[in-house]
């Protein structure tokens, strides 16, 4: 963007060098969490006893730096000592990030109020909901699962919630409103979460498998979703198509648009390879001489289309207006690997459910935080998110602005720790006693013992 004149430059210079001096101090970013931040960590049991910790803008420093740094609690210990942060042990630290998980939850809820309460209200907004799972050390399958909503227009979170695997994905996890348009991938399109949508009076844009239609009626009559598919797309074409049915729910009936988006034959033959794979992973059957199983020809036929269910208008939304809203879907599977790939969501190293709980907390309000960071730095040049010419990269935004947190942490920490008494970070430097000799010292005692005549020879 170039500026027409010095007071729009002098402008921008001025926000800039706020970002820039936000970034760089604890006091300024501690500014933008409850200024009742004391309290509610007494209140939470997270600063029930002081001791060491002395406040709770000391603790959450702690909480922040196992989260951004990925360190060891001894490592986060050794960072408070040379800091003059607190002085106290791993175990220590252990046992308040077990205590905090409830005022974590405070911190990223009053975050996202926040962001919510700053943030321009549009005439519609469009939110995309997902969800992401983690995995603890050495599991075969999933342990945690985040659930997200990301408000398109802003480009920034406006609700989440961490669950255990047990908690389903479904838009009853979010509260929705009768101004917004919601956009959402297969997991949410079973009947309850679609009966949340229409009793919250939002509009919706969901897409859907085959074989989940069968709660859906066309003209009264039971709808059979492939025999249509192969109506109207006898002939080939690439137009998306829709046809008006009711989706029965406990509440009553509701007109839903089933629209039906054929694929590109690349996207097609993708998917149907995979489901050929997927079949072939299958036991086989313990009856002699029966084949295994194979896909049948209708979930092939299907997998070349993607359907997709709405409520929205068709009046004033197009069968090819509600495919390209779908697409706009992938934003947040964006936002999903910027969380792992740069903020390394995924690198959980705790087991225990309290210690994993907070710690995923914990990289989410530094996420958020990081957000707040990158909106102050964009409001001095606000076109850049609608240039189309030259757009916006968040992953680099994103991957600029994440060190800056680690500075928080790290900034001359080199030169502090070279100026504390080794003595004081004895119990975080060294390991703790063993049965087994560490391999190391017992070759520098062996050295030691020798007599150099011994081992050397004599030089005559």
């Amino acid at each position: 963007m170039q500026c027409t004149t010095k007071q729009v430059r002098r402008a921008s210079a001025v926000e800039m060098d706020k970002a820039a001096q936000l970034m760089m101090k604890w006091p300024e970013l501690l500014s933008l969490l409850p200024a009742d931040l004391e309290e509610r960590a007494r209140s939470s049991g997270a600063l029930r006893r002081r001791r060491e910790i002395h406040s709770a803008s000391d603790l959450l420093q702690l909480i922040l730096a196992d989260a951004v740094e990925d360190w060891s609690l001894r490592l986060v210990g050794a960072w408070g000592t040379v800091n003059g942060v607190a002085e106290v042990s791993d175990v220590t630290i252990l046992n308040r990030l077990r205590q905090s998980v409830s005022w974590l939850e405070g911190l990223v809820a009053h975050l996202l109020k926040a962001q919510a309460v700053h943030r321009p209200l549009p005439a519609v907004r469009l939110r995309v909901s997902d969800a992401t799972t983690i995995s603890r050390p050495g599991s075969q399958g999933n342990d945690w699962r985040i659930h997200l909503s990301l408000d398109l227009g802003e480009m920034a979170v406006d609700a989440l919630m961490l669950t255990d695997n047990k908690g389903g994905e479904g838009l009853h996890r979010f509260t929705l409103s009768p101004d917004e348009i919601v956009v959402a991938d297969r997991a949410y399109s079973y009947r309850k979460s679609l009966s949340w949508l229409l009793a919250q009076g939002a509009r919706g844009v969901v897409r859907v498998r085959w074989t989940n239609l069968t709660g859906y009626s066309y003209q009264g009559e039971a709808f059979a979703v492939i025999p249509w598919l192969r109506r109207t797309f006898a002939t080939p074409t690439l137009q998306a198509q829709a046809v008006e049915l009711q989706l029965a729910t406990p509440e009553g009936s509701f007109p839903f648009r089933l629209v039906a988006c054929p694929l590109p034959p690349q996207a097609v033959a993708r998917t149907r390879a995979h489901i050929r794979r997927k079949a072939q992973k299958r036991p086989r059957s313990k009856k002699p001489g029966k084949p295994r199983s194979q896909p049948s020809p209708d979930t092939l036929f299907a997998a070349g289309f993607a359907l997709l269910v709405t409520n929205l208008p068709a009046e004033a939304w197009s069968a090819a207006q509600i495919g390209q809203l779908y697409r706009l879907r992938w934003q947040i599977e964006l936002y999903f690997k910027r969380l792992k790939s740069i903020m390394h969501l995924d690198h959980l190293r705790a087991r225990g459910p309290e210690l994993a709980r907070a710690y995923l907390l914990a990289k989410l309000l530094a996420a958020l935080l990081l957000d707040h960071l990158t909106h102050t730095f964009l409001a001095a040049v606000p076109t850049w998110p609608d240039e189309l010419t030259h757009p916006l990269s968040h992953w680099r935004l994103t991957s600029l602005f994440w060190p800056s947190l680690h500075m928080l942490f790290t900034q001359e920490l080199l030169i502090r720790l070279l100026r504390t008494d080794p003595a004081r970070l004895r119990r975080y430097l060294c390991n703790s006693p063993r049965k087994r000799p560490q391999q190391d010292v017992l070759a520098r005692l062996l050295l030691r013992s020798l007599s150099v005549v011994k081992v050397l020879p004599t030089l005559s």
